[in-house]
């Protein structure tokens, strides 16, 4: 028969227990990139207009390659007559001039820092030898991110009907260039990229930066349609919160709203390292076999964000075919250990046998049989 064993389980939570906190955003998503808990969601899979947030994927692209060795921070380029009269003046710029020789470095720093469209559209030529190859390469790399809600017609967010994105895919795109590229995502961090003559020095439009401890990434957008929008992250004493806001009213709510969630997710939530790999978690009775129960261990660390207000309300059970039959192998998936709230979100991970325990033969197997008969069940688990 199958048994379930319930137990008292302090410090876990689920991440239904805090959406309560709300956002002037349209769209929003924060989240804890440690354990991938969303600690705030508000329309995450809308699609959206994700003006200059789509930067974002033209320099992934580019990390890419400079990591396949296609390109190096070094490379020169020079853009093609046509690309540079259809970016010079539209809309954020690096002023690039016509002729002009720039390295592929001051391209992505032209991009990350001063949002230049331009400096888009330079580097997509560079790389893939037109926009429209370009832009096959950003869709490609969606697809394999798993960014199911987006779509890409060109570089750098230029208001386009077909050009859209959601805010999970740009939380999914964000948490790839962190995790991917720790060798170029201090470019996002950059405060000023100087270029050229000193009118043509730029300051990070990040609204973060030197404003929330920790900060350290990534993009803002805007357009009309749009709103005001900004992914970003920051870091503080080993945990990192990915932001995503968009359709905001002005550039002083999306710095003012920026900062208050990323302080309401440092505050109100911590990491827990609920369980570790290797931990005893209950002894399951054996029938017939060279011993009378087994312990059941995970295979893995359970680090969890929890609420602190919430953090002791949750509970969990474990699962199995009771007795358990023999001959049973050291790390055989035997149980499962199920997390769960009280409105029923559960988080299922496996349980495996300690040790090996085999068959009783002869004698053992009748003095066990017997010792059924006269005592009943088997051991209950502990």
């Amino acid at each position: 028969m199958q048994r379930t064993l319930f137990f008292i389980a302090v410090l876990l939570f689920f991440q239904s227990q805090v959406k309560a906190m709300d956002t002037q955003a349209d769209k929003a998503i924060l989240v804890d990139l440690s354990t991938e808990t969303i600690l705030l969601e508000k329309a995450p899979d809308a699609s959206m207009p994700p003006s200059s947030m789509s930067k974002l994927m033209t320099v992934y692209v580019a990390f890419e390659q400079l990591n396949e060795g296609g390109i190096t921070l070094e490379t020169p380029v020079t853009a093609s007559t046509e690309v540079w009269r259809r970016w010079r003046l539209k809309g954020s710029t690096m002023f690039l001039k016509a002729g002009q020789s720039v390295t592929v470095e001051q391209l992505l720093l032209g991009i990350i820092v001063q949002s230049g469209n331009d400096a888009c559209a330079w580097l997509a030529e560079a790389i893939a030898g037109s926009e429209d190859a370009f832009i096959v390469l950003m869709n490609d790399a969606a697809q394999r991110l798993g960014m199911t809600g987006s779509n890409f017609t060109n570089p750098n967010g230029w208001p386009d009907d077909n050009q859209y994105m959601t805010a999970r895919d740009l939380y999914i795109l964000a948490k790839a260039l962190i995790e991917q590229f720790p060798e170029y995502y201090d470019m996002f961090e950059r405060r000023r990229f100087e270029f050229g003559t000193a009118t043509s020095n730029y300051n990070n439009r990040n609204p973060i930066l030197g404003r929330v401890r920790g900060a350290d990434g990534l993009k803002t957008g805007h357009t009309e349609a749009a709103g005001y929008g900004f992914t970003g992250s920051a870091e503080r004493d080993g945990r990192r919160l990915i932001l995503v806001v968009n359709g905001l009213a002005s550039d002083s709510a999306r710095r003012s709203e920026s900062a208050r969630l990323l302080e309401w997710g440092f505050a109100n939530f911590r990491n827990y390292e609920v369980l570790k790999s290797g931990d005893i978690v209950a002894t399951a009775p054996v029938w017939m076999g060279e011993a009378t129960g087994v312990s059941l261990t995970l295979g893995q660390d359970v680090l969890l964000t929890l609420s602190r207000q919430d953090r002791a309300k949750l509970g969990g059970r474990i699962t199995y075919n009771s007795p358990l039959l023999p001959p049973i192998e050291a790390g055989q998936e035997v149980a499962s250990l199920t997390l769960e709230s009280g409105d029923g979100e559960e988080i299922e991970l496996p349980l495996y046998a300690q040790k090996d325990v085999g068959k009783v033969t002869g004698f053992d197997k009748l003095g066990a049989a017997l010792d059924h008969l006269i005592f009943g069940a088997t051991p209950e688990a502990e």
